[in-house]
């Protein structure tokens, strides 16, 4: 039977146009007598082939080897070669016998002997830099749980893939720091292994590089839809453990990220063009941050001379402890970028002679601060002028004007007076209700302070009655209002007697105190606030009062008229 396979081989080695036919056939025989094809393909469309078997003259393998007295005859050798079968290699060894063991997990975490050995094979595969199945070998690694790693926060062990660690640096150890989600190598790891399966040693960025001269960053190319990050932008840029580290920032950490940003500043801020052409000759611009840059702006990492901790927006560059580089264009450049506080508001703010912190107070509440400036505008009024033209001449007339004056003359007469009105303390009751934490007693109309005290320590207010139409002396029917706003609601409010008491039941009394206003027709300030007690006992005098007298509040207003 051998001797009928040596002449089918021998055959077909005379026969290379055949080869891509026969690959896929059952041509090999094993040394167990078993016949396979030479290569096995996963789909009918793949162009990958994996070996079935291996040609091997002496020795032994773990692999399914061509039956060896086949071997003997060199043609037969040499058309199995010529069909793409090789000797069994150390690349073979850890793509079909080694890394298999770690992928379905028979691998134990005890067995430090046979891992240091696996690392040893792996290292020595990744050396044949020319093997044909070495970008195979990478990308197998890169999915394998084969690296012993630990966990410095929980004191774990277990086997994560490449992408899954990091390197025990110094630096990866000062930055990671009570990070329980990080896992770094265990076990005493190759160096040159770390840089072939790309395991991170030190701080750097996930994120795109430039692919042509022009420095930009492509981040999307599809037809009609074209996107790129200006100079070196990619506005998906992060950093691994950033949020953490900024949540649990030391002065080691800032300075280390401090140094970092310096070096990768492109990454915290940039400009996006989106285009419908290749061109980006109809470009949109759009300045955005990367998480990178979001996070570092708006959080408190940086550190000042005493060791607290601010946001950027809160400091100057000069700020800055030592250890931090701060003189260089390129840290200047990294402030503006982080929205640090500028130098010349710096210079500013000790030319006016204020505060630093006024102006960043400035800064962060421009809105609210113009408000208040405009209102302060708006208040502002010219003061009167009444110049005389010849004051001599006035001040003559002025002395006749006062000597010819009318002497005040008094009359007895006698009048009605409502006596009831002095039997209840309003003032006390408005007090309680209107005197707010601070100690102040508080306008329901314009919400101010009252202007002033009297002698006693007392505020001034007049305690003016809501409505007429109620025929009880009823505390809560009054108001606290300031001398201009009662005159105001004296003598300018247009809204009707018998409006007001139908727009205070009409009030929900459950809603949030502030939003307790009754609106009146009045030309300056016409919400009329109350507190939610105060509203409470006036809807109740109210509704007292129309229980009591069957008497509509029109026709009682008419009948006090008459």
């Amino acid at each position: 039977m051998d001797e009928w396979l040596v002449q089918l081989y021998t055959f077909l080695h005379k026969q290379p146009g055949l080869n891509n036919i026969i690959k896929l056939k059952p041509i090999l025989r094993l040394e167990d007598d078993r016949q396979v094809s030479p290569f096995n393909r996963s789909s009918s469309y793949s162009r990958s082939e994996t070996a079935n078997a291996y040609l091997l003259r002496e020795g032994s393998s773990k692999f399914p080897l061509v039956k060896r007295s086949l071997l003997t005859d060199d043609t037969v050798y040499a058309f199995l070669k010529g069909i793409g079968l090789s000797e069994p290699d150390i690349v073979d060894e850890v793509l079909k016998c080694i890394l298999p063991l770690y992928q379905t997990g028979r691998f134990a975490l005890v067995n430090d002997m046979r891992y240091q050995q696996s690392i040893s094979d792996i290292q020595e595969a990744l050396q044949r830099t020319s093997h044909r199945a070495r970008q195979e070998l990478i990308s197998t690694l890169n999915k394998t749980p084969f690296i012993l790693a630990s966990n410095v926060k929980m004191s774990e062990r277990a086997w994560k893939t490449p992408r899954e660690v990091y390197s025990k640096t110094e630096e990866l150890l000062t930055w990671f720091e009570g990070n329980e989600q990080i896992w770094f190598i265990a076990e005493p790891f190759p160096e040159s292994l770390c840089g072939d399966l790309n395991v991170p040693t030190h701080l750097r960025p996930s994120a795109r590089t430039t692919t042509d001269t022009s420095g930009h960053v492509v981040i999307r190319d599809v037809r009609a839809d074209h996107v790129r990050g200006l100079h070196g932008f990619d506005p998906d840029a992060k950093l691994d453990g950033l949020e953490y580290a900024l949540d649990h920032i030391t002065s080691d950490k800032a300075r280390m990220l401090w140094d970092f940003l310096l070096k990768h500043r492109h990454l915290i801020k940039g400009v996006v063009e989106t285009s419908k052409y290749t061109t980006f000759s109809d470009a949109q611009r759009k300045e955005i941050s990367s998480p990178i840059g979001l996070l570092c702006s708006h959080k408190a990492w940086l550190p000042d001379e005493n060791g607290d901790f601010y946001s950027p927006d809160e400091l100057f560059l000069t700020n800055l402890p030592e250890g931090f580089e701060k003189s260089t264009d390129e840290a200047r450049e990294l402030a503006i970028k982080l929205g640090m506080q500028k130098e010349e508001v710096l210079q500013l703010a000790d030319k006016l002679g204020i505060p630093h912190e006024v102006i960043s107070l400035i800064q962060h509440n421009p809105a609210v601060i113009l408000a208040w400036y405009q209102e302060q505008e708006r208040k502002k009024v010219s003061l009167p002028s009444s110049l005389a033209n010849d004051p001599d001449r006035r001040r003559e007339k002025a002395t006749e004007a006062a000597y010819s004056a009318t002497v005040k003359t008094y009359k007895a007469v006698s009048m009605n007076k409502r006596i009831s009105a002095g039997n209840s303390e309003v003032k006390i009751y408005l007090r309680n209700h209107h005197t707010n934490e601070a100690g102040q007693l508080i306008c329901q109309l314009c919400n101010q302070a009252m202007p002033f005290r009297l002698p006693n320590g007392e505020e001034y207010f007049e305690a003016y009655q809501y409505t007429e139409v109620l025929g009880k002396e009823y505390e809560a029917n009054h108001l606290a209002l300031c001398p201009n706003c009662a005159a105001e609601f004296q003598h300018a409010c247009l809204t009707d007697e018998n409006e007001r008491a139908d727009l205070i039941l009409n009030v929900d009394s459950t809603v949030n105190e502030e939003d307790l206003i009754v609106y009146l027709d009045m030309p300056a300030h016409c919400q009329l606030r109350f507190t939610q007690s105060h509203l409470i006992d006036l809807q109740a005098a109210i509704k007292d009062w129309l229980e009591a007298d069957p008497v509509s509040p029109e026709q009682e207003s008419s009948i006090s008229a008459t």
